[in-house]
């Protein structure tokens, strides 16, 4: 009884972020590009932050081109929730910078990856895009090249972080997969909707193979290196 996703496409919303912020009278002067932190350390933020907004998240004014939008939790809905009303505020590139679970046999904890699409192994996705691979923007994967990635490639993105399987670790492994996480592929769709730009750059916290888990023991300093790029992302972009 579910209704046709395909044809779900086809169709507009009922309403959109624009109706809701209307609602609410609320009116953002936002810049351009704004990086994604759905979990982060605010003390460098704000240091930095030249004006801050509430709006289901924190939002830093960091520059006229960039700002920060943090500490909202994880997860697809939430992530495209706020990217929906933030574009309506004029928001035109996104940058997911977050956490993510290392698949590549290469990768260690605490290595930085660039990503360059999503697989759509979520629901939120399906809203947005038909196809299986959501992809980054070439242009901001380019601007971000000078991050300090050990790799770049594909994330698999699932809804469901306690029933990721050994079977579905492996296939995806031997396909070339980089990570695993809950906010990319969603956000991928939703720019590719739109007609924005979104790219990502994960910090490895634990590594998933087909035998095992191997979780992060020390999470301060996968913190600072999510702060390092946080940094020298804020230095290419802003």
């Amino acid at each position: 009884m579910l209704y046709n996703k395909q044809q779900k496409l086809k169709h507009k919303a009922l309403f959109t972020a624009q109706d809701f912020l209307a609602l609410q009278n609320i009116t953002l002067p936002l810049p351009p590009t704004v990086i994604i932190m759905p979990y982060s350390d605010s003390a460098y933020i704000k240091q930095v932050s030249k004006k801050h907004y509430k709006l289901f998240a924190d939002i830093d004014v960091i520059s006229d081109k960039l700002a920060v939008v943090s500490n909202f939790g994880i997860g697809g809905p939430m992530t495209v929730f706020l990217a929906e009303m933030i574009a309506a505020c004029g928001v035109k590139n996104f940058v997911l910078l977050g956490i993510s679970g290392g698949l590549s046999s290469t990768l260690n904890i605490d290595d930085t990856v660039l990503c360059t699409g999503a697989l759509c192994d979520d629901g939120t996705s399906k809203d947005y895009f038909a196809g299986e691979v959501a992809p980054a923007s070439a242009d901001l994967c380019t601007a971000l090249a000078a991050v300090n990635a050990k790799e770049s490639g594909l994330t698999w993105t699932t809804d469901s972080i306690f029933r990721e399987t050994k079977e579905e670790v492996a296939h995806y492994a031997k396909n070339g997969v980089k990570t695993v996480e809950m906010e990319a592929a969603p956000l991928f769709a939703f720019a590719d909707y739109q007609k924005l730009n979104a790219a990502a750059v994960f910090v490895i916290s634990d590594l998933l193979t087909a035998q095992d888990w191997k979780p992060h023991k020390v999470a301060q300093k996968t913190n600072r290196v999510l702060t390092e790029n946080l940094k020298l992302i804020i230095k290419l972009l802003g």
